[in-house]
């Protein structure tokens, strides 16, 4: 690749605190040859006239009627010109390399179909970060999101070769788990993953994000549940692992807000 365009994809719904640190995180990149699609997901707020503000050739910008996050980034992958695709959430923000750290990377190898790297977790003012976590694997990435391995996903973190996506996309049925459901789908054995060791993803860690909606963090895992045996019908293997890690994830998780019957619940009836 000669300094290929990457298209980064934003959904904004409601995001008026917010959008301007995260489109300012895309105008430091260290990396220019971007073009930032802004996807205006039936704002109620004041996020189109923030929208309105930026003044760059390579800013575009679409609405739709708000019709959740999924539809939101289709929107913006049929739209995309780039041969790489990554994705921001409006809350969030880009550390100035993290363009041209994963676009090094894709040099290396016409199979490497998705580049990674660390994720900085930050207080919801950005004053204090507070865990980086980072990945450990490399290869087909497949088994590894099945499993719910943390080795190779922290969430919507991915570059992606534009190829590799092909004509999949999100599924807009789910609001949660989306983003694992996606990369799953677009995991196939002809691309593999890597990661670089710069951080390239700064998560704003606020009260109303969707991680914090416990009831629809384990609805997004019933569904996909339903999305793997779609894709994968055959496979069985993974099935008790999936189900031993959902278990553990939902009832820790509702144990720590204090959720006992919740937990309870989760502890006995998840499949």
């Amino acid at each position: 690749m000669n300094n290929p365009l990457v298209s980064i994809i934003v959904p904004i719904w409601n995001g008026e605190a917010w959008l301007e640190d995260a489109v300012a995180s895309v105008l430091l990149q260290d990396y220019p040859h971007w073009e930032l699609l802004l996807i205006d997901n039936g704002s109620t707020d004041n996020s189109s006239q923030v929208i309105a503000s930026f003044n760059d050739d390579r800013i575009k910008t679409f609405t739709q009627p708000h019709s959740g996050v999924s539809k939101a980034r289709n929107l913006g992958l049929e739209n995309a010109s780039g041969e790489l695709i990554c994705f921001l959430d409006c809350d969030d923000k880009l550390p100035s390399s993290s363009l041209s750290s994963r676009v090094a990377l894709f040099d290396t190898s016409p199979t490497l179909g998705f580049v990674d790297g660390s994720v900085e977790i930050w207080e919801a003012d950005f004053s204090t970060k507070t865990q980086v976590v980072s990945p450990t694997f490399s290869g087909p990435p497949l088994q590894e999101l099945i499993a719910l391995n943390s080795s190779c996903f922290h969430g919507i973190t991915w570059m992606i070769r534009k190829e590799a996506i092909g004509d999949r996309r999100f599924s807009e049925h789910m609001s949660h788990s989306e983003d694992l459901a996606f990369y799953i789908s677009i995991a196939t054995g002809e691309w593999t993953y890597q990661f670089v060791p710069e951080p390239i993803y700064s998560v704003r860690k606020r009260a109303g994000s969707a991680m914090s909606n416990l009831d629809g963090l384990a609805e997004g895992y019933v569904h996909l549940w339903t999305h793997i045996v779609a894709l994968h019908p055959t496979e069985e293997d993974w099935k008790a692992v999936y189900k031993q890690k959902v278990k553990r994830i939902l009832v820790r998780s509702f144990l720590k807000k204090g959720r006992l019957w919740k937990a309870l619940y989760w502890s006995k009836h998840w499949r």
